[in-house]
């Protein structure tokens, strides 16, 4: 099924800087394709489907000991308050929050 490999190579490439266009390009289907693709299959569109493989790595680089702005720029975030946005909108606290939290 070409979802899967879709939803695979988003998560795969999540911190390239890669156009949804792109992805439907290299896929050979059209961009609302791709979209219900994803959407159908992993219950998010293809942004947020990126966004949360992004932030699923930045837990685990925080959890490794790296600064906030430095989980940011790994994970492909070149905004720190799009990255703190983004990671509230996943795991419901901010950064900072999450560090405390692993202290426990």
């Amino acid at each position: 099924d070409k979802s899967e490999d879709i939803i695979l190579y988003i998560r795969e490439n999540c911190f390239e800087d890669v156009k949804i266009e792109e992805i439907a390009k290299h896929f050979n289907v059209s961009v609302s394709q791709l979209e219900k693709k994803v959407r159908a299959h992993s219950g998010m569109s293809p942004v947020e489907l990126k966004n949360s493989a992004r932030i699923e790595k930045a837990k685990q680089l925080l959890a490794e000991g790296l600064t906030i702005k430095q989980a940011a720029y790994e994970t492909g975030f070149s905004d720190r308050y799009y990255f703190t946005k983004t990671f509230i909108r996943f795991v419901g606290q901010t950064p900072t929050q999450f560090i405390k939290s692993l202290a426990i």
